[in-house]
C-alpha cells in the first residue's frame, strides 16, 4: 500500500482492521503482536492522512512511526543502530 499512492485512502479501513487485532492482542497479553500492530496502526494512519481524504487521523501520526518501529525492534531483539553509533562501534 505504501508504494501505491492511489491506495492511501484505504488506510482508514486498514487501520480499523488492525485496531481490532491490536485490542485483541492487548487483551490476550500478547506483547509482540500488540507492539507490531501499534506500529502498523500509525503507518496506516499516516498513509491515510497523506491521501488528503477528509477526516484525517491526528496530525502527529507520522511522529509515532519511529518510536513504534524501535519498540517493535526491541521486542524482536533487533539492536538499535543508533546505540551502536553512540557506543562508538
Amino acid at each position: 500500500m505504501a508504494a501505491e499512492p492511489s491506495q492511501w485512502s484505504e488506510g482508514h479501513e486498514l487501520f480499523q482492521r488492525i485496531r481490532s487485532k491490536t485490542l485483541a492482542a492487548a487483551r490476550a497479553g500478547d506483547r509482540l503482536s500488540n507492539t507490531q500492530y501499534c506500529f502498523e496502526e500509525v503507518c496506516a494512519k499516516t498513509l491515510y492522512n497523506l491521501s488528503g481524504f477528509p477526516a484525517p487521523f491526528d496530525r502527529d501520526s507520522p511522529d509515532w512511526i519511529r518510536p513504534n518501529a524501535l519498540a517493535l525492534a526491541k521486542v524482536l531483539s533487533i539492536p538499535d543502530p543508533d546505540s551502536a553509533i553512540r557506543l562508538g562501534a
